[in-house]
This record gives C-alpha cells, sequence and structure tokens, in this order.
C-alpha cells in the first residue's frame, strides 16, 4: 500500500499517481480534521477491477496531454489525401496534353477527354467520401452481396449486356449505351470481399480448406470471367491484388507458394492456347523484329521515351502522340509523359505512387485489427501494381498488356475505381490509434505547445 502526504502538506499541484497491482491511499483533508482516507484498488487485467470514486474534496489538475493514448482520430489521414492529390493533379494536366490531338481530331474540341474526365473524377471524389465516412466493418458485412454481385455482372458483359471495343468484350452497355467496365471497378469490391472472408475468425487465411481452397476457387472463377473478355492486364492486377490480400490475412508461406505455382502454370496455359498471346511474348523477347507488326505499340512507346531525354522535349510538345502511338490518352499515356517530360518527369511520377504506397501501407501497418490491415493493403496495392504493370509494358519489362494508368489514363471505370480504393484507406485511417511517438508521421506539434504553455 502506498499511502500519499495530504494536500495540505503538498499544495495544489499534487498529482494523482495510479499503482497497477497496488493499493494507493489518498489521505483526505482528515489531516486537516475531515474524516479517514479513501482507498483506490487497481489490480492486474487478471483480477477485478473496482473503481472507487474519490472524494468531492480532492481536487487534482489534469495536464494538457494527459489524453488517453489509443483514442481513435475520428478524422481522415490527411497525408493519403496530399499522395492522391499529387498523382490526380498531374494526371490531369497530363491527359490534357496527351489526348488534345486525338480529342480534336473525333470532336473538334482538344479539351473534350479532360471534361469527361473531370466528370468523372468528381463521382469518384463523392463516392471516395461516402466510403471514407462509413465504418469499414459495415462495408465489409457486405462483402458476400458484393462478390456475389461482382460475378453477376461478369456474367451479363460475357452473355448478355456486353458490348465489344476493339475487339474486346469489356463493357456493360444498356441499348448500346456504355456504362462502365466491370473489370475495373469489382477491384475494390473483391478487396473488401476478400478481407472479410480471411479475417472472419482467427486462423481462416492459414487453412487449407477454407483459407487456400477457398481463395483460390474464388480468383480462379473471377479470372476466368475477366480473361473470356478478353482482359489479361486486369486480370493480372486482380489476382496480385488479391494475392496481397491473401498473404497480409496470414497464409501460409507454402499455400503462397502453392498459389503463385498455380496461377503461372494457367498463365502459360494462357498464353499457349492463343497464337495472339503467343505473338506477343515473342514480340517482348525483341520488339524491333516486328516494329510494324506485333511490336508496334511496344516500339512506338519507347520511342517517345527515347526522344524525351532527361528533361523531355517540353509540355504538349509529343510527336508521338500526332497518330504515331496508339491510345496516347489511356494505355500509352506514361510514354508521352516521359517524351514531354523526360527522365525527370518518369522518376517523379514513380516517386508519387512510391509515396502514395508508404503512406497507405503506413495506414495499413497501424490499422486496429486484420481486415483494417487487410483491406488498407488491398487497396494500396492494388493500385500500385497496376501503375508497375502498365509503366512495365511501355518500357517493355514484360510482354504487353493493354492497361490504365490510375489516376492520369482517360476512363471513367479506371478513375472511379481509384478513387474508391483511396475511399477505403481513408476509412481505416480514421480509426487508427493516435499514438505518441514512432507510429505518427508528423510530431504531435499541437500537444508539444500545450505542454510547453500549461
Amino acid at each position: 500500500m502506498v499511502v500519499l502526504p495530504s494536500p495540505a502538506a503538498a499544495g495544489e499541484g499534487l498529482r494523482v499517481g495510479v499503482v497497477l497491482g497496488q493499493g494507493v491511499a489518498l489521505p483526505s483533508p482528515a489531516a486537516a480534521g475531515e474524516g479517514s482516507p479513501t482507498r483506490i484498488t487497481m489490480v492486474g487485467a487478471s483480477r477485478r477491477r473496482h473503481l472507487l470514486e474519490l472524494r468531492p474534496s480532492i481536487r487534482t489538475r489534469v495536464q494538457p496531454d494527459a489524453t488517453p493514448q489509443g483514442a481513435p482520430r475520428s478524422r481522415v489521414d490527411a497525408t493519403i489525401v496530399v499522395a492522391t492529390l499529387l498523382l490526380v493533379i498531374p494526371g490531369l494536366l497530363m491527359l490534357l496534353s496527351a489526348s488534345s490531338i486525338v480529342s480534336y481530331a473525333e470532336t473538334r474540341d482538344a479539351t473534350y477527354y479532360l471534361w469527361r474526365q473531370l466528370r468523372m473524377l468528381l463521382g469518384g471524389a463523392a463516392i471516395a467520401t461516402v466510403l471514407a465516412l462509413l465504418d469499414y466493418h459495415r462495408i465489409a458485412s457486405l462483402w458476400r452481396a458484393g462478390f456475389l454481385a461482382s460475378v453477376g455482372i461478369l456474367l451479363l458483359v460475357i452473355f448478355g449486356l456486353g458490348q465489344s471495343v476493339n475487339g474486346a468484350q469489356r463493357w456493360l452497355a444498356i441499348g448500346g449505351v456504355q456504362l462502365f467496365q466491370p473489370g475495373e471497378l469489382i477491384k475494390p469490391v473483391l478487396v473488401v470481399s476478400t478481407a472479410a472472408y480471411l479475417t472472419q475468425r482467427p486462423g481462416i487465411a492459414a487453412a487449407a480448406r477454407d483459407g487456400l481452397l477457398a481463395f483460390a476457387g474464388a480468383y480462379g472463377l473471377i479470372a476466368a470471367l475477366v480473361m473470356s473478355q478478353p482482359d489479361m492486364g486486369t486480370t493480372v492486377v486482380i489476382v496480385l491484388t488479391g494475392a496481397v490480400v491473401y498473404l497480409v490475412a496470414g497464409a501460409r508461406t507454402s499455400h503462397v507458394i502453392l498459389t503463385a505455382g498455380g496461377a503461372a502454370i494457367a498463365g502459360i496455359g494462357l498464353v499457349v492456347i492463343e497464337p495472339y498471346r503467343l505473338v506477343r511474348w515473342t514480340t517482348f523477347v525483341d520488339p524491333w523484329a516486328s516494329a510494324q507488326g506485333a511490336g508496334y505499340h511496344v516500339v512506338q512507346a519507347l520511342l517517345a521515351l527515347g526522344s524525351g531525354g532527361i528533361a523531355g522535349v517540353g509540355p504538349g510538345v509529343s510527336r508521338q502522340k500526332f497518330f504515331f502511338l496508339p491510345f496516347p490518352h489511356t494505355d500509352s499515356i506514361f510514354a508521352v509523359l516521359g517524351e514531354e517530360f523526360g527522365l525527370l518527369g518518369t522518376v517523379g511520377t514513380l516517386a508519387a505512387f512510391t509515396f502514395f504506397m508508404w503512406r497507405g501501407l503506413h495506414v495499413a501497418v497501424n490499422a486496429p485489427d486484420a481486415l483494417g490491415r487487410c483491406i488498407a493493403a488491398g487497396a494500396t496495392m492494388g493500385i500500385v501494381l497496376q501503375a508497375l504493370v502498365n509503366i512495365a509494358v511501355l518500357t517493355s519489362s514484360v510482354p504487353f498488356t493493354g492497361i490504365t494508368l490510375p489516376f492520369f489514363s482517360y476512363g471513367g471505370s479506371s478513375i472511379i475505381a481509384s478513387c474508391a480504393m483511396c475511399g477505403l484507406i481513408l476509412s481505416v485511417s480514421r480509426q487508427v490509434p493516435v499514438t505518441e511517438g514512432a507510429k505518427s508521421w508528423l510530431p504531435n506539434w499541437r500537444a508539444r505547445r500545450s505542454v510547453a504553455t500549461a
């Protein structure tokens, strides 16, 4: 038992200490003639905790920095918003330049695609705001409906309402009007569904039947439906993103290796059975051997990147966007960026995605539970992995496949899906505990000022 001196002896600035596992006796003004001390008992977690009130006559001073640590943030992590804006703003400016020639040729308005992208961006920002304000646990509670809806929409594209564009049936359309690309919009849904399933009870991700087989079966089905459109790039991103969630949820290393091996075998099979994919593989080995044929797209992208040099030819001065480079405002926008801003521009873009990844994974590491970790990690890496695949394709680092660059490429479905991913990260960030020191990216200057002026 610890007996503290009376307020009369210690003065008005007396601080009340809390001792775990010990009794603490605080003398009341009995020393001044008012009776016996009040006793507070605080014991360890293994014992019952007795909470007794102090007498009103005992007055304590609460320090300004006495806020309980680990309280919910209740506000989104502003650095995620900053990291997103560092991608969105340059992306819009780059889209204006890359799309101007194609836009004017098609509509006689050089800003046509920019304004359409802005409208889609506003819609995506609204979706991100709603998701950020919702508790991610409530969002995850709908994971079954989300997964079934994803499968259903993909089936509609294949067997009912799909519309073919450039030889691929990737659009959901009604009455000839294109609505959206399900392959893009199911990405955030699958992140939440996978995270919710794998964390619904401890150890499920490490189990063979409920973890490995369930994950492989679900993603095998989704991959088969997306590949039937066909859309190899989106399939790769979806599978890689799912693998990140699976790994973060606690999958066994042996199960991850088995999954990766199965995916590799399936990929080889898909290349062999389709002649055009086999041609893309041989073109990847030597694109210059068919510079006017199968390797044309990659060769033009490499010419654009090489023409940029260190500092680029200048904003808006790209030559390759004058109908030499296919799809300069969508799949090939990174090549136009490299031509106009050179190596500095491409490295800066990679740095922006790296900063976004760092902040997203920071939220994941500090999330309050496994569900939050999986959602934040999956949403973050879903965007970053898609960017890496796009850049790798245009630099001929991997076989060619069509895929957009998040926040840069033109496309309503792509920008909405990316914004939804950001909304999920922000939702998790709102429940990241506020702690001192290492878990805070910026020092708690407000608390320091309060202590200094107290």
